[in-house]
Formats: structure tokens, C-alpha cells, sequence
């Protein structure tokens, strides 16, 4: 990296990142030697305490004298769900108004929801290209009749249900074991051949 050519690095929900990418993170924010990057980290932080891995993390980056900028995002506003959705599909802000009046009723402009439920619509084709009128067309009716304003668990368990059967039984055990697990319970859940591809890739990404 250099002036002319900064370079900018993001990684996204770091509340997950194990021990050995946050000292990574560390060496790399913290190492004076380095100039001209910017690390853009995203994490939720109602999972981030001072006791949690990441929060230990940042305040020991703090401390190394590291300026830390903390950008908060909220629910984004219907204006900004229509110019989402606007931009996405190529079509008119007056032409979406009414599916964005939807869209945001039903997810209250949190994007995660905004996001999985606009492919929702695409899976069950209520929001599709059309090659007659060559543009996409939007069930407004259908999606109202369809969704409740409280569906997001069921949108969510749609698309767990477009995932390969041996997926979602792996999902089901995890379940049970609670919000989280270790590598190893994941490899027993998994069908042994996706186990072993899955312990390939992760030691080739450590070569």
C-alpha cells in the first residue's frame, strides 16, 4: 500500500472471527511499519461485550494508541428502501413506492430482512423479469396476501428449506446444541464426504 494506492481492507461480522483472525487484525492495525491502509471491521453489537473476544480486541488495539472510528447503523428509512430498491432492479422511485410501503412494513428497514426478503419475492415469484415487457414485474397484491407484517421467521425457514436435506438435518442437530459449537461437533453433524471436503478447504487456507 502506498499513498497513491491505499488500500482498504473489510471483513465482515467479526463477532464470529476466531482468536487467531483477531491477532491477525491486531498485528496489522497496530504495525506502524504499515501505512496507508484502512481496516473497516463490522460486528453486531449487541453480541459484543468488554468480556467478548472481539471487545477485548479493540480495547487492546485502544491502548496501543490506535485510533478507532465507530460508525453505529440503524434500520434504514423507507426513502432509502426505495432508492435500494430502485437502483437494484432498474426501475422507477414512483414505480416502487408501493412495493417499498411492503417492504418496509415488513421488515422495519432492517437490511439483513430487507435483503432476505426481496429474494424471497424473486423465489417465489412475486417480484420477476419479465422477457415480454423486458423489465421486472411486482405482484403488489400477492405479497401483500402472502407476507404478514411478523413473517420474518417464516421467511427465513423458507430459505433454510432451499437447502440441501443433509444441510438442514446438520442445522437441526446444531439446534440443539445452542447458539453455538465447536469446529469439531460441526464435522459430526455434517454427512461425512461434505466433512471432508470442508476440512480440505479449511487446511488449504492455511497453507
Amino acid at each position: 500500500a502506498k499513498l497513491s494506492k491505499p488500500v482498504v481492507f473489510f471483513l465482515d461480522d467479526l463477532q464470529w472471527a476466531d482468536a487467531y483472525s483477531l491477532h491477525l487484525i491486531t498485528t496489522l492495525v497496530t504495525d506502524k511499519a504499515i501505512q496507508n491502509l484502512t481496516f473497516i471491521g463490522c460486528f453486531r453489537d449487541d453480541e459484543v461485550d468488554d468480556t467478548h473476544p472481539l471487545g477485548s480486541t479493540l480495547y487492546e488495539i485502544r491502548t496501543r494508541s490506535v485510533a478507532i472510528t465507530k460508525i453505529k447503523v440503524n434500520n434504514i428509512i423507507k426513502e432509502d428502501i426505495n432508492a435500494l430498491i430502485s437502483d437494484t432492479f432498474h426501475l422507477s422511485d414512483s414505480f416502487t413506492a408501493s412495493l417499498t410501503d411492503i417492504v418496509h412494513q415488513k421488515t422495519n428497514g432492517n437490511i439483513f430482512c430487507i435483503l432476505q426478503f426481496l429474494q424471497s419475492l424473486c423465489d417465489g415469484g412475486l417480484l420477476q423479469w419479465s422477457s415480454v415487457s423486458n423489465s421486472w414485474e411486482v405482484k403488489n397484491s400477492s405479497i401483500e396476501a402472502e407476507f404478514s407484517p411478523h413473517d420474518k421467521v417464516r421467511i427465513l425457514a423458507r430459505r433454510i428449506l432451499h437447502l440441501p436435506e443433509k444441510t438442514q438435518y446438520a442445522l437441526k442437530l446444531m439446534s440443539c446444541v445452542g447458539a453455538s459449537c465447536l469446529e469439531s461437533t460441526l464435522m459430526l453433524f455434517l454427512d461425512e464426504n461434505i466433512a471432508i471436503n470442508v476440512k480440505k478447504e479449511r487446511d488449504d487456507q492455511y497453507r
